[in-house]
């Protein structure tokens, strides 16, 4: 496969994961923040738990 389709394959891949991580970001919130109600990380959670800009 030319190497041109097997990027933008690669490419349209990684929008789609991101698509759907944002999707589930609230969830992965909560679920941290009960399996460690005692971290107080809500900050550091909103920023790892949200996606980059879309395109």
């Amino acid at each position: 496969m030319p190497t041109e389709i097997v990027a933008a394959q690669t490419k349209a891949y990684l929008w789609a994961f991101q698509e759907e991580l944002a999707k589930a970001s609230a969830a992965l919130k909560s679920a941290m923040e009960v399996r460690f109600p005692d971290l107080a990380m809500g900050m550091a959670l909103d920023i790892g738990a949200r996606s980059p800009p879309t395109r």
